[in-house]
């Protein structure tokens, strides 16, 4: 009975290290050092599965030896001790497989993790990695119309906090929402999940400052829009705003905030 449910056990895993290595779930093979690693756990596999069938076929023949044995007389031989010596070896090699499989498919993963900070660049063609982001919004004055006609919500670029870091995004509702529809502009912050959520700080707290720009050329002349916030921790999922900023429309007409029908809004993110 414990022979048949470690060869249970050996099945599980090895189901189980099957469904990390299926190819339609490799985000990166074409990456040479994952091909290797691939083809190295494909080949522990299938010397894992051909090990199991032989241990499944010495457990059967274990089973029926036993059921000769209850039924037969004391003079027939019985090679039991012989079968289960062969399946007690077997586990061990299918042990020491599945052990070394293990270890290949946590490397995998770690490369995995590896590359995809470093694919920033490639999934987010010019996204920024230090936390900040300059948002010049243009033609804004067709936006805003647009925003009180269907009420639109208009998006950022991504940014990160860092390689590997939390995943940023502003929205803004040029018009307002709510209670500040038609008199400010709404400004929010968003994380979005990433490939690396695992191994970042749940909940998520950030230091953010907000600053609308003062497009005066003359710099000592120019007055930014600045405000300070800290995340709520205890705020949940990824659809709600982090935090949010509201810019009354009378604002945005004074100083240079808006400028040629643009404006720029310059946000700085770091984690607590």
């Amino acid at each position: 009975k414990e022979l048949i449910e470690e060869r249970h056990e050996f099945r599980e895993r090895l189901e189980n290290l099957e469904l990390l290595n299926k190819p339609n779930e490799r985000n990166f093979s074409t990456d040479t050092s994952l091909s290797i690693f691939d083809d190295t756990i494909v080949k522990q596999q299938n010397e894992i599965a051909q090990r199991l069938e032989t241990l499944e076929k010495l457990t059967t023949e274990v089973h029926n030896c036993g059921r000769r044995t209850s039924t037969s007389t004391y003079n027939e031989p019985n090679d039991l001790p012989v079968i289960v010596n062969e399946l007690t070896s077997e586990q061990s090699i299918i042990k020491r497989r599945l052990e070394s499989l293990e270890a290949l498919t946590h490397e995998l993963e770690e490369v995995k993790y590896k590359l995809s900070s470093k694919k920033i660049s490639s999934l987010d063609s010019a996204a920024s990695i230090n936390g900040r982001i300059m948002w010049t919004i243009s033609n804004f004055g067709t936006k805003l119309d647009e925003s009180k006609e269907s009420r639109t919500q208009i998006e950022s670029q991504y940014f990160y906090t860092g390689e590997s870091g939390y995943k940023l995004q502003l929205r803004a509702y040029l018009n307002g929402i709510g209670q500040w529809e038609g008199r400010h502009m709404i400004v929010s912050l968003h994380v979005l999940p990433t490939q690396w959520d695992n191994r970042l700080v749940w909940p998520c707290r950030l230091k953010v400052v907000f600053c609308l720009r003062d497009q005066e050329p003359i710099h000592r002349k120019a007055k930014d829009l600045v405000k300070s916030f800290t995340s709520n921790p205890a705020a949940k999922g990824f659809e709600s705003p982090c935090l949010q900023m509201f810019i009354p429309h009378r604002t945005l007409y004074t100083k240079s905030y808006l400028k040629n029908d643009v404006i720029i809004i310059d946000v700085k993110a770091h984690p607590l």
